[in-house]
Order: structure tokens, then C-alpha cells, then sequence
């Protein structure tokens, strides 16, 4: 059995190199991009960073309705063509699919500034796990982080070669992780230890991740595994290593050194998964093979009875296209999520069946079916119908959709759902989707209507005020409280409120004196304030409280402040 942690494993961080160029080193499931080094797409970065720049410089807080309602709109353009762009330049240009790997984007300071933050919520709309901040100073980077306005789970504070405690102090109430880039001269497991045991000394919460040059694990064979093994253990923080520019056969190598096994062969059990979480079959990985997997992109693995490494479908055709590899939590078992192939059939299993667990069922069962009938369909198929009558198929999908928002018993309920995915996965077929092609990441819901949510009032003479929703009423309205923010107790239409993160552990209609002490427990004011919703309401409220003198102020600071910065990022693209 593993210990209280997961196992930690290094990743790569692209630095000069491009994910783009040949090899699948992203699919260890998480990396790190530095777009303004990283050859040949910074001119595509900094046209992202100008497409901010306007947003950024669009002001919406002006006195006359009119033109505030066209900035508004205006605003929200260049915020989508923003977001557009990010996601072209990850998916195409970097070919980084973020819907499955964890990707961390290192932006300068001073760009998150003078974009207003914009920048940095452009790149995580589009997908990005984090944010990775560096700045010329720890003033400059605190000043970066709060004009960025994200959860500080979605920061992190990168530091180059000079190790600043004081800095990690300041960039904590930011950002829940930091890293730090060690210079190749420096990456020996003593120093290493020590720069680990300061930044923890400075705030023991905060996730490290340390970054050396991937050349230093030709002659370190010591490192990786002695730094997991220390971020591994019970009373420590969590960390790992990330890799800069490194070949797949340093990454293979580094994290191969991070896992273990017990078998007397010292293979790996590996099993092969489609992206939906559907396990396909089970198989081992060796070394070579994991290495051999992050050259190619393919789904690599060791043969026992051939003593060999097994390409899957160079024989067969049934190839697999590599997303992912993890590694589980006591660091013993793998996990490669594949896309299936094949010119007849995407079969995994030597008696060509998806599975080595037979036909599919579910939800996997009707895809098949519905491939099937769109090539071979019966006479008087009710499916080929749907096919063919486009109106047909769009008639039953919102009738469907209707009385499955009507259904008010569970079997009702259930009925009609079962009815409502037939006919979307009509749709879907007919449009060539299959269910790996949907991006779970971005459907993932975090809030919800419930007792105990604490919410924000955005109608009325309590607009901006928060209270607690203490019950349902029906699909329409709530019963909400706010006994510590002066907001009576009161029925309310859900589209007067907005949900937050926050909630409170409370009964349904809590008296006032139990919801006040919830609130006292839970902290609620602190974490709200501390938020980034919170921060951007107020220097929005605070923008809007300006002259016209001031606003002119403003306006003339920013233009200044872009034409220093787009100079700056010319020079370094130079």
C-alpha cells in the first residue's frame, strides 16, 4: 500500500521547444508553456495579448446608458475573439488538447497589468488549468495576481533562479502554488533541498514545483527520485519536478524513476482506458515502452509472450492515439487513455470487440447501434428517419426536452431523460461525434441551488448583497436570508440572484440566529472579500465613481502603459 499522498511524477515544461514538434511528451498529463520563448508562436501569443489590450481598454462604466450598453457588447466581442484565438493557439498551434491534460501557461506581469487581467481569464476560459505568473519583483507580481482576479488555485507564482522568502510570503494570499526555476549549476539534490525547505518554511501550504534543465538527469540519476520521495512524505508539502525542453527519453526516463513495481519482471500494470473513463483491456508497460509511447503518441506496450515491445495495431490496424498517462496513487499501476482506431472497426480486443469484456452496453451500445443504422439501416427504420428529416429529428428533441423538464416523478423523470439522449445521440451521430469527442472538462457544474448556497443579489434595493438561499420554493424561486448582510428574509426569483462557491452548513429554514452562526463558522465576509468576483465588483464600483477627469486620467495611463508594453514585447520577440 502507498502512503498519505499521491505519487508525484515530473512533467515537462516547454521552454524553447514547441509540444508541437513530433514527440507526445504532454500526454504524462500535464505541462508548462512559455509562449514568449517557445519557437515559432509568439507572434501568435502577442496577438492574443493585443486582442486583450483592447478589452481591457473598452470602458464600460460611462455615464450615458447607450454608449455603456454598445462598450458592454463591444467588450464581450473581442473577449470571444480573445478566447477563440487561445484556443486555436493551444489545439492547432501547440496541439494541446486541454480538454484532457492539465496545461499551465507562464504569462509576464506585466502583461496581466496592462491587460487589466483580461489575459489571463482569455487563457483559462480557453481551457487552461493554471496560470503561471512570473514578475521582476514580488511588488509587481502581488500587483499582477490581484489585478488577475482568478481563485488562487488557478495561480501559480513562478520564480527565476533567485529565491526571494519574502516575496513567497506576499504571493501566498494569491496563489496556492509556486515554482521555482533552478539554473543548471545549482540543480543538485543538497541545493535543491534547501531552496524546498525555505519556500516551505515561508508557507507550508503552498504545492512547489521545481523546475531544472532536463540535461541535469543524464548525470543526476538521483534527483527526481530523492526530491518525489521528499514531497511523498506524511508531513511535508506536495510538489514534483518539471523538465525544461526535455527528449522523451529523458521524460520517459524521469518518470519511470518516480514509480514503482513489485512484480519479479519489473513491469508495470497498465490499464487502457478510452477518454470517457471506459476500460478497453489490461496490459503491462515497461520502461522502453512508456518511453517509446512519448515518442510516438500511440498507445506502446510490452509483450510478455513475445518478450517484446507491442505496438498496438502495426499488425492489426487497430491503432490508438495516445492522450494520457497517469499513474495511481500508490504509484505501482498506469492508466493510458487512448482514442481507439481502425479502418473496420475500432477494436481493441483480439476477438475485435471494443473491450476485452465483450459487446459494450449503456450509452457506449447505442453509439454503436446508431453508426450501424446510419450505413445499414432496416426498411422502416424510425432511426433512418430521424437521419434523413432534419425537422423531424429537431421537432423531437425539443419535445422531448419539454417533458423532461415537466416530469415531476423519479420514473418520470427517468423515462424522459432515456428518451432526450436517444435523440441527442441521434444528433450527434449524424454529425460524425462520438462520445470522446465531447469535452467533459468544460460540462463539469460546481454550483447549485441548494439549502445552505450563498448567494449574490444582483435586482433590487438589496442588489450587491449576499445572503443564503434557506429553502426551495419550486423551479422558479428560492427563500433566501442574509441576517449578517441586512437583506430581509424573502422569496426571490432565481434570476435575481447569482450562486457563488460558498456554502453553509445549515437546516431548511434555519432561524436567523443558527444561519448567523454558520455564516461566523464558515467565515463567509473573509472568503468572499478575498475572492475574485469580490475584487473585480469593487474596482468596478470603484471605476464607476470616477469623473470624467479621472477617467481621462485613467485612459491617458493606459495608453502610456500599452505603448511601453507593446514596444517591450516587439524587443522580445526581436
Amino acid at each position: 500500500m502507498g502512503g498519505s499522498k499521491p505519487t508525484f511524477v515530473p512533467f515537462p515544461t516547454f521552454h524553447t521547444n514547441n509540444p508541437a514538434d513530433g514527440q507526445a511528451l504532454t500526454t504524462v498529463g500535464r505541462c508548462r508553456i512559455n509562449p514568449l520563448s517557445c519557437t515559432p508562436t509568439q507572434d501568435e501569443f502577442l496577438a492574443i495579448f493585443e486582442k486583450n489590450l483592447e478589452q481591457s481598454q473598452v470602458d464600460d462604466t460611462v455615464d450615458d446608458p447607450e454608449v455603456k450598453s454598445n462598450n458592454k457588447k463591444l467588450k464581450k466581442k473581442y473577449m470571444k475573439q480573445g478566447v477563440a484565438l487561445a484556443e486555436k493557439y493551444l489545439l492547432d498551434t501547440l496541439q494541446v488538447d486541454a480538454s484532457i491534460i492539465h496545461v499551465e501557461i507562464l504569462i509576464d506581469a506585466s502583461m496581466i497589468l496592462s491587460t487589466d487581467g483580461c489575459i489571463a481569464a482569455c487563457f483559462l476560459d480557453a481551457g487552461c488549468d493554471r496560470i503561471a505568473i512570473k514578475g521582476g519583483n514580488a511588488e509587481e507580481l502581488v500587483q499582477a495576481m490581484d489585478v488577475a482576479r482568478v481563485p488562487r488555485e488557478r495561480i501559480v507564482a513562478h520564480f527565476d533562479g533567485i529565491l526571494d522568502v519574502d516575496a513567497v510570503k506576499a504571493v501566498s494570499d494569491y496563489a496556492d502554488a509556486v515554482s521555482l526555476k533552478v539554473a543548471i549549476d545549482e540543480a543538485k539534490q543538497e541545493t535543491c533541498m534547501t531552496m524546498i525547505q525555505r519556500i516551505s518554511e515561508a508557507n507550508n501550504t503552498l504545492a512547489i514545483t521545481i523546475q531544472i534543465p532536463a540535461s541535469v538527469v543524464n548525470q543526476e540519476n538521483t534527483l527526481l527520485p530523492s526530491i518525489t520521495a521528499y514531497f511523498g512524505q506524511k508531513d511535508t508539502p506536495s510538489g514534483t519536478v518539471s523538465l525544461i525542453d526535455p527528449s522523451a527519453q529523458q521524460l520517459g526516463n524521469s518518470y519511470v524513476s518516480c514509480i514503482r513495481t513489485d512484480r519479479p519482471d519489473g513491469l508495470f500494470t497498465t490499464v487502457v482506458c478510452t477518454r470517457t473513463g471506459e476500460a478497453l483491456g489490461l496490459v503491462y508497460s515497461s520502461k522502453e515502452s512508456i518511453i517509446a509511447a512519448l515518442e510516438c503518441g500511440r498507445g506502446v506496450y510490452y509483450s510478455r509472450s513475445r518478450n517484446s515491445l507491442w505496438r498496438k495495431g502495426d499488425t492489426s490496424g487497430h491503432y490508438q492515439t495516445l492522450h494520457r498517462i497517469d499513474v495511481d496513487c500508490d504509484g505501482d499501476a498506469l492508466r493510458f487513455t487512448v482514442t481507439q482506431r481502425g479502418e473496420d472497426c475500432a477494436a481493441f480486443c483480439h476477438l475485435n470487440t471494443l473491450t476485452c469484456w465483450g459487446e459494450p452496453f449503456g450509452l457506449r451500445h447505442l453509439e454503436g447501434t446508431l453508426k450501424d443504422r446510419l450505413k445499414n439501416s432496416p426498411p422502416g427504420s424510425y432511426t433512418k428517419r430521424l437521419f434523413d428529416d432534419a425537422v423531424l429529428l429537431r421537432d423531437k428533441l425539443v419535445e422531448e426536452a419539454q417533458e423532461l423538464s415537466e416530469a415531476d416523478t423519479r420514473q418520470h423523470v427517468a423515462e424522459e431523460l432515456a428518451d432526450v439522449l436517444y435523440f441527442a445521440m441521434v444528433k450527434a451521430a449524424k454529425a460524425g461525434l462520438l462520445l470522446e469527442c465531447f469535452n467533459f472538462k468544460k460540462m463539469v457544474f460546481k454550483r447549485y441551488v441548494e439549502v445552505g448556497r450563498v448567494v449574490l443579489v444582483n435586482y433590487g434595493p438589496d442588489a450587491g448583497k449576499l445572503a443564503t438561499i434557506i429553502d426551495i420554493v419550486d423551479q422558479n424561486k428560492c427563500l433566501i436570508d442574509g441576517p449578517s448582510t441586512g437583506v430581509a428574509r424573502q422569496v426571490i426569483p432565481y434570476g435575481r440572484i447569482a450562486l457563488t462557491d460558498l456554502t453553509v452548513k445549515i437546516s431548511r429554514n434555519a432561524r436567523q440566529k443558527s444561519l448567523t452562526a454558520a455564516w461566523t463558522e464558515a467565515d463567509v465576509l473573509a472568503k468572499w472579500e478575498s475572492s475574485s468576483w469580490a475584487k473585480k465588483l469593487a474596482a468596478k464600483k470603484k471605476r464607476a465613481s470616477l469623473n470624467d477627469f479621472d477617467r481621462f486620467k485613467v485612459m491617458v495611463a493606459r495608453k502610456q502603459k500599452s505603448s511601453i508594453i507593446a514596444k517591450k514585447m516587439k524587443e522580445i520577440a526581436a
